[in-house]
């Protein structure tokens, strides 16, 4: 840590990246007051007790002591604010008994012009300038009281420090009126580009799903056209539609993900959470739904669980790079070990560093232009949106994503097991075993043409299909069949997927019997495959999709 750094933590009594920057500044300030003040009131009261000037010794050493107990206690506690109101009060005490008993040429009017610059920063600007005010016009009576007491001051002389503090007072004033106004002026700014930035988001998320529930239409449509009777030149054409919706449906995902990230930067929410615990749910997760996949997790002995940060941003990286490593595999399974440490940082920081490791050559790595591409680098951005470092390494044996992510540390706690003390209760629910032919589908969807595409697609390979305009109906027919699998889309009129998912589940705690259920979306946006499992749901898919892997998707469902 720098000498800048130190001194900043000491004046802000280590609420740095704790508090509110204006809060941070108070306490600075008043910080400032009180070492300042003890340094000075304590030379000047040897110096008055040195000269014989007992009165003078006397005020400075009262406070002296206050700006001591002030001290204690905002140390102790952090409420600056009862600080403020003492330290006023010395402030203008102090000043006006010295200008009784002290000598003008001495203390009296050098200190006072002091006063309006701590005054309108330490309160409001407004507060400040009044109390200013206050403090000459008491100090112009003091100036005419008839005792003997009180030193004489000459007209000039007076006339001359009363013109000065004010105009002083009032230049601190209407510096501070421009300054808060063009902070006021700026957050505005960031406000109206937040809410610019969210409506961009809203219309590109409506605008893809509309196009997306569209393309699934199209991409089923030629599905179907393929299987039937064509001549060489109409399958042909097929081939040519089918690749150019493959292609829109890339361009529509990399607007996702690109949306996604500005998304992603108009909110940061930050809060205490388990990080091993929520990598750990992310990595199970993963392997619950890819059998062809391994995944070793190595922690250091002495990492530290409860960080202060984003958690949906952790989960958002590692989902990203694991898909990567997985759908760009070159031998049919892939093994992943992912090596968790800490970097030596300062005590109110945690620096994480991660690296994933393969055994196989990722090419995807130093490619710069596909889909794989486009997500790898969104996820460099969104390590070092954190304020972290990212590097990918690609060498003949294996390859490797290295980062490392700080996090702000709440609680000083040693490294604990990562248990299932924070997981959800989970409940013997076991699959119903079933051959695809035979098995009973319930298909909730509210597009028409969507029904009839996909139960065409799924007519091929499944006898029993029944379909739901919505999710109240999907309920009743549920009630009264035994299905083997749910395709359920999550935007629907009168119950969408997510509340039907949730009763279904709620049903099964008592019958035991766990239905799969497949989720459809077409907002990327908005749902992910983690928003879904929490839902209840097993599998989630895209739109558009290609038969062929929503009927693997269901084979492997009801095969468990």
């Amino acid at each position: 840590m720098n000498l800048q750094k130190k001194i900043l933590n000491i004046l802000s009594l280590g609420t740095l990246e704790k508090y509110s920057t204006n809060i941070i500044k108070k306490i600075q300030l008043i910080n400032i007051l009180i070492y300042v003040g003890l340094f000075f009131l304590t030379l000047f009261s040897i110096t008055s007790f040195y000269l014989g000037n007992f009165n003078v010794t006397i005020i400075l050493i009262i406070s002296v002591i206050t700006l001591i107990v002030s001290s204690i206690y905002l140390t102790k506690t952090k409420n600056y604010k009862p600080i403020i109101f003492s330290v006023t009060i010395v402030f203008s005490l102090l000043l006006l008994l010295l200008l009784i008993f002290g000598k003008a040429d001495e203390y009296a009017f050098f200190w006072f012009y002091l006063y309006p610059v701590f005054m309108i920063y330490l309160h409001n600007y407004k507060r400040g300038f009044a109390l200013s005010v206050i403090i000459i016009f008491l100090s112009i009576i003091i100036f005419y009281l008839p005792f003997d007491f009180i030193q004489d001051y000459e007209f000039s002389q007076i006339f001359r420090f009363v013109c000065s503090y004010l105009a002083l007072s009032l230049i601190i004033f209407l510096i501070k009126i421009i300054s808060e106004d063009h902070r006021k002026k700026n957050e505005q700014k960031i406000l109206l580009s937040r809410q610019l930035n969210n409506k961009k988001t809203e219309i590109i998320s409506k605008i893809s799903f509309q196009i997306r529930t569209r393309l699934i239409n199209l991409l089923g449509s030629a599905s179907l056209l393929r299987d039937s009777d064509l001549t060489d030149i109409q399958l042909d054409y097929v081939n040519t539609i089918e690749a150019s919706i493959n292609n829109l449906t890339v361009t529509i995902e990399s607007i996702d993900v690109v949306s996604s990230i500005e998304k992603e930067k108009s909110k940061s929410p930050e809060i205490e959470f388990n990080i091993l615990t929520s990598i750990k749910r992310i990595i199970d997760l993963y392997l619950s739904q890819n059998k062809d996949i391994k995944i070793n997790l190595n922690i250091e002995n002495n990492t530290v669980n409860r960080v202060i940060g984003n958690p949906v941003r952790i989960k958002q990286i590692f989902l990203n790079i694991i898909d990567i490593f997985f759908l760009n595999k070159t031998t049919r399974t892939i093994e992943l070990d992912i090596n968790i440490s800490l970097i030596p940082n300062n005590e109110n920081i945690i620096n994480y560093s991660f690296e994933i490791k393969s055994d196989t050559n990722i090419m995807i790595l130093k490619e710069k232009t596909n889909n794989d591409a486009i997500t790898l680098n969104i996820t460099k951005n969104f390590i070092t949106g954190c304020g972290g470092k990212f590097r990918a390494k690609t060498e003949e044996n294996f390859s490797s994503i290295i980062f490392n992510i700080p996090y702000r540390n709440k609680t000083q706690i040693s490294k604990e097991k990562i248990t299932n003390e924070e997981e959800e209760e989970e409940h013997n629910i076991t699959y119903d075993r079933i051959k695809l032919k035979n098995a009973k589908i319930l298909l909730v969807e509210d597009d028409e043409i969507n029904q009839k595409i996909i139960k065409i697609g799924l007519k091929k390979y499944v006898k029993h299909i029944d379909i739901a305009n919505n999710g109240k109906d999907a309920l009743l027919l549920y009630e009264s069949t035994k299905y083997h699998c749910i395709i359920l889309d999550l935007q629907m009129p009168v119950m969408d997927g997510f509340v039907t998912a949730k009763k279904i589940r709620e049903t099964e705690i008592v019958t035991s019997i766990r239905t799969p259920i497949i989720a459809l979306t077409a907002n990327t946006l908005v749902y992910d495959k983690e928003i879904c499992a929490k839902a209840g749901m097993d599998e989630y898919i895209t739109k558009p999709f290609k038969m062929n892997k929503l009927v693997d998707v269901i084979y492997e469902l009801i095969s468990k």
